[in-house]
């Protein structure tokens, strides 16, 4: 009996082997049609999960827009002096366009006219008093005490009442010009003098013409202080009207004053 070779533990056995079932043939398989891309529906975002933009990364396949030009009125490359003479005359302008349609837009608060008459109403009584101190000074004519008193007087108060009221003027965006300003200034007046100086009647001729000049002047400023709603523009009219009135007073008292004035 031959010896029987040992059997491998590691080695499966082999057990009695089962017939092998034939395979049914299969035959080509269809392929497949492709579908046709239909409306593409987005999803909702799940709760938790960042939204999806749907331009997200659309900046990959559009270019780049060009950057906005900003405008700029100093050229660039400029020098400081030209900078400083480009913003000096901007704000120059906007100062000039600022007064014009403020000057457009706001009323004054008082007559224009009215209130520039009384300057040339002042301007007049300073140019007749002027006269009578230099044919005074020239010993062409004579003027007693009294009355070289009052010329003095009225010259220096019409003077400074004058400046007062070119001033309120000019404040108020009105600025006369020296032509406006003599406009009542009367060739007639100084043809009068001249005559009363020959004559021997100047002191008596230069006090009246300073008293009917005085009334009318004093007439005017009450109708103005009506026409005024400033303040500033009543209590410079007032003070210029007490001042009228101690001129008319001390003219009032001279030797050359007519009888019952």
């Amino acid at each position: 009996m031959p010896p029987q070779s040992p059997q491998n533990p590691y080695q499966p056995q082999q057990g009695p082997q089962q017939p092998v079932q034939p395979q049914p043939q299969v035959g080509p398989q269809p392929m497949p049609q492709p579908q046709q891309p239909g409306p593409v529906t987005p999803q909702a975002p799940q709760p938790g999960q960042p939204a999806v933009q749907p331009n997200e990364y659309a900046f990959i396949m559009e270019p780049a827009k060009p950057p906005r030009q900003k405008l700029n009125l100093i050229p660039a490359g400029s020098s400081l002096p030209i900078r400083i003479a480009v913003v000096g005359g901007g704000i120059i302008i906007l100062i000039i366009l600022f007064t014009v349609i403020k000057g457009l837009v706001t009323t004054p608060p008082f007559d224009t006219t009215a209130m520039i008459g009384l300057a040339q109403d002042q301007q007049e009584m300073i140019h007749i008093t002027s006269q009578a101190l230099q044919q005074s000074k020239q010993q062409q004519a004579a003027l007693s005490q009294n009355t070289m008193n009052f010329a003095v007087t009225a010259q220096a108060s019409l003077s400074s009442d004058q400046n007062q009221t070119l001033t309120y003027l000019k404040n108020n965006g009105k600025k006369v010009k020296s032509g406006t300003l003599n406009q009542k200034v009367s060739a007639t007046t100084d043809s009068q003098l001249s005559t009363a100086a020959s004559n021997s009647t100047f002191e008596s001729t230069y006090v009246q013409l300073m008293e009917t000049e005085l009334k009318n002047y004093q007439t005017a400023l009450k109708t103005t202080f009506v026409d005024t709603k400033g303040a500033k523009g009543r209590q410079l009219l007032n003070q210029e009207y007490t001042s009228s009135q101690l001129l008319l007073n001390q003219l009032q008292n001279s030797p050359g004053a007519p009888a019952g004035t």
